[in-house]
């Protein structure tokens, strides 16, 4: 996938799950969002050859 391709794709997934999480956790939109990007599932996200 191209890498512009790809980078749009991430912008449009992070804050559909950062949504998810202030849903489902008792967190407000900062914690959630720290809360993925230290997450493993973020780590694998921003290595495009992983295909996550």
């Amino acid at each position: 996938m191209e890498k512009q391709k790809f980078e749009a794709i991430l912008m449009l997934l992070v804050p559909q799950v950062v949504h998810l999480i202030t849903e489902n956790y008792p967190y407000d939109e900062v914690t959630a969002s720290k809360e993925f990007y230290d997450s493993k599932v973020s780590s694998f996200l921003e290595q495009e050859d992983t295909k996550l």
